[in-house]
Order: C-alpha cells, then structure tokens, then sequence
C-alpha cells in the first residue's frame, strides 16, 4: 500500500495504474502529478471518478464536474471513457454515476 499523493516510487517505473474509489478521498492535483511522475512513457491509467452520488430521494452527496476532471487530466491522452451508473444498498441505499477513463501517458 502506497500514499497515492507521495508514492515510494522510481520516476517512470510503472507500466499500468488501477484506481478505483480513490481520487475523491485525496488531493486530485497530487495524485494526478504523482501518476505522471511513476507511469513509463505509454504506460496507462484505469481510473473511476464517481461524478455524483445522489441518495434514495435524489438529494446530491457527492458531485464533481466531469470538464474539471478531463482538465486535471488533460496530461494524458484518453484511450476510453465510459459513463457508468451503479446503485448501491449499503450502507444505505444511494446511487453512483461514475466517469470510466483509461488514459495513456505520451
């Protein structure tokens, strides 16, 4: 287990990175210049934003702007993006939309 905001990490050592339920409890920008620094030159990102997370009478708990997150992103080229929507029981019943990217570091 690494700090995704300071990784112990050789500069452009890592093939791929797989992120998942991470960059909403973490400094974005951190991370994201962190990624760079470790990703090989064409090594690749999966990564899950959730965009908005709204509760069973639709009141918002969490949103991000997409535009935002594809400019904290604008460093790497996107491969795919997928909007995703995911509902959720526990621990009370919410709903996600989630924004998919895989991303390539030029």
């Amino acid at each position: 287990i690494q700090d995704a905001e300071k990784m112990k990490l050789k500069s452009n050592s890592v093939q791929a990175f797989f992120c998942i339920n991470v960059v909403h409890y973490v400094d974005q920008e951190k991370v994201v210049e962190e990624l760079l620094r470790c990703l090989k030159k064409g090594g690749y990102l999966f990564i899950h934003f959730n965009i908005k997370i709204v509760d069973k009478y639709g009141n918002l708990d969490y949103g991000q702007d997409e535009d935002k997150i594809l400019t904290l992103l604008s460093k790497f080229d996107i491969v795919q993006r997928k909007i995703l929507e995911r509902d959720d029981l526990t621990p009370v019943e919410h709903h996600h939309k989630i924004l998919e990217l895989i991303l390539r570091k030029p």
